[in-house]
């Protein structure tokens, strides 16, 4: 934990401010949420994470368990991942930014073959962020979606920036 600390605290010393995690990160969320409360650097990071299960109620555990762990009481992103059941998670996102509970609203996924779902997901205005896989090994993205997430003014995240090293 201690080189953890460190890692965190130049993180943001630096000037960087995304912390992107979900709940298939393994630990991810839980350590970001001791790391920010010990540095006491909350106010100072934005906060995104995933929910990615099917159903209402899962997804609502789902999500409540990352406020938990990530000890906070706003998440600044919350993205439906892998466009798991969008509709659903949506309408309980809506509700809860009209609470105050999460700030953004976006969606992902890792494979071109979802591009036409991610860019018919960004028709909704309340849609602001889109994480996507894009690299000189997964160039998809820029044939489209990418000239799609900027006419209608959605903030991309790029995933897989090195392809997962096979760069």
């Amino acid at each position: 934990m201690a080189e953890l600390r460190e890692v965190m605290r130049g993180f943001v010393a630096g000037g960087a401010r995304i912390v992107a995690s979900s709940p298939m990160y393994g630990r991810a969320e839980a350590r970001t949420g001791d790391l920010s409360t010990a540095l006491n650097i909350r106010d100072q990071l934005f906060l995104a994470t995933k929910v990615w299960t099917s159903g209402r109620d899962a997804g609502i555990a789902q999500m409540r368990d990352s406020f938990r762990l990530m000890q906070t009481k706003v998440i600044d992103l919350m993205q439906v991942h892998n466009l798991v059941d969008t509709a659903t998670h949506l309408k309980t996102l809506r509700s809860w930014k009209d609470e105050g509970l999460v700030r953004h609203l976006g969606v992902t996924h890792y494979h071109a073959g979802a591009h036409a779902d991610l860019e018919k997901a960004l028709s909704a205005p309340d849609i602001k962020f889109l994480q996507v896989n894009y690299s000189i090994a997964e160039p998809q993205a820029e044939s489209r979606l990418l000239r799609v997430a900027a006419e209608r003014g959605v903030a991309v995240i790029i995933n897989r920036p090195f392809a997962e090293g096979a760069m």
